[in-house]
């Protein structure tokens, strides 16, 4: 849900008429481009309270179903299956004591005023990959994302030549002169052309740098 409140798309999903339906029902993050935290436990605040508010009933969604859909119970896909003895399982351990999560009962801190800082063990297939919140390697994995990202910012901010027809005929760029422009908070319009089959989508920093890209809407 934060994904398409912070989207401003979409609607509410409409929970209740499609766990009536039997229809499976799980959830997510999405990306960190249009969800920053990607944490799933504070998702799930954010999920049971728009449900209550777009349905006017505050009993919609209470904070046990909206659990059972974290953890995959609505949506056998997701991971509602039955445990075996000596089969590889996925589970976390979580601080009970943590801040936000005392003294209240365990699934309904969770869900109200719970975020992924309360889990301290992960384990994947049957495999440790987070003890104590310490992950193997972590500093290296850590160092390499720093790393790319800087060499990403500084391809940005290089100096750059841009032929027509990728750049607003007339500018700087579409005439192929080397430019260094300023580079304000990106955004994004969508115009809509006089044929209904095709879309504009431009992303524009400052003129003249701006991309015009075309694609076909079936």
């Amino acid at each position: 849900p934060v994904s398409n409140m912070k989207l401003a798309v979409g609607k509410a999903f409409p929970y209740p008429a499609a766990r009536q339906a039997g229809v499976d029902v799980g959830v997510g993050t999405d990306g960190a481009a249009s969800n920053n935290s990607l944490d799933l436990i504070g998702e799930l605040k954010h999920l049971a309270l728009l449900q209550k508010h777009a349905h006017g009933d505050a009993s919609v969604m209470p904070s046990g179903e909206a659990w059972a859909l974290a953890t995959g119970t609505c949506a056998p896909l997701l991971g509602a299956t039955p445990l075996a003895v000596g089969a590889p399982a996925d589970f976390s351990l979580v601080d009970a004591d943590a801040t936000g999560l005392f003294p209240a009962a365990l699934v309904d801190a969770l869900v109200y005023s719970g975020t992924g800082a309360a889990v301290q063990t992960v384990v994947i297939d049957g495999v440790v990959v987070m003890h104590e919140r310490a992950v193997e390697g972590e500093a290296a994995v850590i160092q390499e994302l720093q790393a790319s990202s800087q060499a990403a910012e500084d391809r940005v901010r290089a100096p750059s030549t841009c032929r027509a027809p990728f750049c607003t005929p007339g500018s700087a760029l579409a005439a192929g002169v080397a430019t260094t422009p300023t580079w304000p908070p990106i955004s994004a319009v969508v115009d809509s052309p006089p044929e209904p089959k095709t879309t504009i989508l431009s992303f524009f920093a400052s003129p003249p740098a701006r991309l015009v890209m075309r694609a076909s809407v079936m």
